[in-house]
């Protein structure tokens, strides 16, 4: 009988590769079943959450029906009362058939009085389409004279532009020569010429821009033709007349 001792060593060596595959399957094994076991309690826990929502539902589901039924009982009390008043109704519908061939009656009287003012209607729609006609004629010459008196201001404003720009640069203003464009600015709102609060009320962009009114004109005002006073503009404004 052969002994572990008498084993040559390749037959001792075959052995312990198989003895540690052996062990390496073996391990194998015991993980596979720990995950195996790890996965099957993740599941319980899965199926315990899912199995405590669906009792939650349940239970809602419960109360909502219990919810329904109150409000079944409550809508047939009202079905109850509904065809009590179905039947007041039909008893006020056979009144109101006795009403409506009186009113049927006076109906036919109002006819007549209808076709009356009809006619005189006319009459009336005829004087309104001349009134309408004379309003449109008289919006016609006011839209009119709204532009003749924007143009007038817009000329107007030009005019003052190119003669304060003539003053400013002619040879003889010797008030004028020498001094800085503040001071022109300075002596043009003296003057009366500029009212600063007004300038910069109707010219927002320069209000915007937060330049100054008076020196704004001189050098720019007075080229682009703007109305340095508001003078005119508040007349135009008192006429309801409005310059974009």
């Amino acid at each position: 009988m052969a002994t572990f001792n008498n084993i040559n060593p390749s037959s001792q060596g075959s052995f312990e590769r198989l003895q540690k595959l052996l062990t390496q399957k073996i391990n194998h094994t015991h993980e596979r079943i720990e995950d195996t076991r790890k996965l099957v309690n993740a599941l319980n826990a899965q199926r315990e959450s899912q199995l405590n929502r669906t009792d939650h539902e349940i239970v809602s589901l419960q109360r909502e029906i219990a919810a329904w039924r109150v409000q079944l009982d409550d809508k047939n009390s009202e079905l109850i009362k509904a065809t009590d008043e179905i039947r007041k109704l039909r008893v006020e519908a056979r009144s109101l058939d006795i009403h409506l061939k009186r009113l049927e009656a006076e109906n036919a009287s109002l006819r007549d009085q209808i076709d009356q003012m009809s006619a005189e209607l006319d009459l009336s729609r005829k004087s309104l389409a001349r009134l309408e006609r004379d309003k449109l004629t008289a919006e016609t010459m006011g839209e009119n004279l709204k532009r003749r008196l924007i143009s007038m201001h817009e000329t107007a404003a030009g005019e003052i532009g190119r003669a304060v720009k003539a003053l400013l640069t002619s040879q003889k203003g010797i008030r004028w020569k020498g001094i800085t464009t503040q001071e022109q600015a300075t002596l043009l709102i003296r003057s009366g010429v500029i009212n600063p609060q007004k300038y910069l009320a109707y010219h927002k962009d320069v209000a915007d821009a937060g330049m100054d009114a008076g020196r704004h004109y001189v050098l720019h005002g007075a080229s682009e033709g703007r109305d340095p006073n508001g003078i005119l503009r508040d007349l135009l404004d008192n006429l309801d007349v409005k310059i974009e």
